[in-house]
């Protein structure tokens, strides 16, 4: 990067804002590429990453675009605006400098999260209030129906691949994990009678409204995976980590279109509907997944 465009960076944020530069090398495969991104610390942990487009390889170029993109990362270009590789996008400057803002993601605009987060709190305490006495009685249910806690808690993976813990009312016996991570399946043995009754009409997902409230979750979203299955799928598919851009949900267009995956392959599956709606982020498609959501309880899951 040009010295006086990194001295106008640095400028432009404060120290702990601006992370470094990192230089391309050419002639690198497509893979080689995905590793380079992977291997570079500036790169993953940054989420807005500003190309100089003249110092980039022609070959690497769009490549290099998918696969941010792909990374959930914003990108802006340090660029001469009668250059060739100019996109569609929104025009910035940094003092003389022009700047082209190449993502346009609503998951990462301020204003949009803001307006999400209100309306996923709005929607979560309502809920809680209306459905405080079902709360009650599968609480007590659960903790008849046999021995364990009422509330079960498993480490998932949430916005910007951080970690939280998410509740649930629990639907399978104790140590039903003890030989490791494991996927339900359809007569899953370790499910108890009362959890396939909660899991059909997705009763055990409630507590889920506290970690909505608490903001490590949305009402719609990807649903939030595990950290082995999470590894697994992205050997697969490395377009699965451009989820963490957004909170996971309590449902998701994934979860209303396909249901419960019992392997990496039906996750990948799975994955594209999920891909879907995070083209399409707006509150008008929250609304609707909800209420596709609300017809498939009242049918009941499979």
């Amino acid at each position: 990067m040009d010295e006086l465009i990194k001295k106008l960076l640095v400028k432009h944020f404060t120290a702990a804002q601006f992370l470094g530069c990192v230089e391309i090398p050419a002639a690198l495969t497509a893979d080689q590429l995905r590793i380079f991104i992977q291997k570079s610390l500036v790169i993953k942990e940054a989420n807005l990453i500003y190309i100089d487009a003249d110092r980039i390889d022609p070959l690497l170029f769009k490549e290099l675009l998918n696969q941010l993109e792909n990374d959930g990362k914003t990108i802006k270009m340090i660029m001469d605006l009668d250059s060739s590789r100019v996109r569609t996008g929104k025009i910035e400057y940094i003092d003389y400098i022009p700047i082209l803002n190449l993502k346009t993601n609503p998951a990462l605009d301020p204003v949009f999260r803001r307006k999400k987060r209100i309306f996923d709190v709005m929607f979560s305490l309502i809920s809680v209030v209306l459905f405080s006495p079902v709360f009650i009685i599968i609480a007590i249910l659960t903790f008849l129906s046999s021995k364990g806690p009422i509330l079960y808690r498993q480490e998932r993976i949430g916005r910007d691949g951080k970690s939280f813990f998410m509740y649930k009312f629990r639907s399978m016996h104790i140590n039903a994990e003890s030989s490791g991570p494991a996927l339900s399946m359809k007569n899953d043995p370790r499910v108890t009678t009362w959890g396939r009754f909660m899991r059909r009409f997705k009763l055990d997902e409630l507590p889920q409204f506290y970690n909505t409230i608490m903001g490590s979750m949305s009402v719609v979203g990807p649903r939030p995976e595990r950290e082995f299955w999470a590894q697994e799928i992205e050997k697969e598919s490395f377009q699965f980590r451009k989820l963490t851009s957004v909170k996971p949900g309590i449902t998701s267009l994934g979860q209303v279109k396909f249901g419960y995956a019992v392997n990496v392959l039906e996750m990948r599956k799975r994955l594209r509907y999920d891909l879907l709606y995070l083209n399409n982020l707006s509150i008008k498609m929250d609304i609707k997944i909800i209420l596709m959501t609300m017809n498939v309880i009242l049918r009941g899951y499979n």
